[in-house]
């Protein structure tokens, strides 16, 4: 039997009453998440309307009219937030600007402020735009293989300190030891902070941390006290 219970009063306590700020908390990452995956995705299409956009250039279509052509063609995220952009007596230049202003994305921004540069120059702008196009999908492409590869190891890091390193470490305690020490919950924990540190870093936005360290706490408690309540055979609320 476990000579200390303090360990067992704060998995009771956690069970008990974090439950619903996690939940909370967790739906304010979900939300977070969806901007984020609707930012790629328009930056995505984004790319592919400079293919439009330079095929009806080579038809001898003016630039402006082109853009507003295919942004009305278009249904997607891309088409609805542009259209956004379309106010009464905003220049072209005004609506790609409002536009990349309101994404908030460097991508979107990047291009919009080149073709406004190519606007006012004398280059052939079905070609460049096709040539720029292609380049930074391929750049895209190298990017988003990456950052899948990254998100991969970010996770698994992020896994291991929140759910499998104290699982193991309580199931451990639970069948080998007497006492549920306070160095390893100690432990458990600073492993747990660390290990969100890294997802956070690896991920670049460290702002997460703030949602994640909590939602640590929780599962790491978990995690490591169920194999403890388990094998002393305590009811688990």
């Amino acid at each position: 039997m476990l000579s200390s219970l303090s360990g067992l009063e704060i998995f009771n306590y956690i069970s008990l009453y974090m439950p619903i700020p996690i939940l909370l908390l967790i739906f304010v990452i979900i939300f977070i998440k969806f901007k984020e995956n609707k930012k790629r995705k328009i930056e995505e299409q984004f790319l592919n309307f400079l293919y439009t956009i330079s095929g009806k250039l080579k038809q001898k279509v003016a630039l402006e009219q082109a853009v507003y052509e295919s942004i009305g063609l278009r249904k997607d995220e891309l088409g609805t937030e542009f259209k956004k952009s379309f106010k009464p007596n905003y220049s072209f230049e005004q609506v790609l600007d409002d536009f990349s202003k309101r994404m908030n994305s460097k991508k979107i921004s990047s291009i919009t402020n080149l073709i406004i540069t190519l606007k006012n120059s004398k280059v052939e702008l079905s070609q460049a735009l096709e040539s720029i196009s292609s380049e930074l999908w391929s750049m895209w492409l190298l990017e988003k293989e990456r950052d899948e590869k990254l998100n991969l190891i970010a996770n698994m890091v992020l896994i291991n300190g929140m759910v499998f390193t104290p699982l193991a470490i309580g199931i451990i305690q639970g069948i080998f030891l007497s006492t549920v020490y306070p160095s390893v919950q100690f432990f458990i924990m600073s492993s747990m902070i660390i290990s969100v540190l890294i997802y956070c870093v690896i991920k670049n936005k460290l702002y997460e941390a703030a949602l994640l360290i909590p939602i640590g706490i929780f599962l790491a408690s978990f995690s490591f006290l169920l194999p403890i309540k388990i094998y002393l055979h305590i009811p688990l609320i």
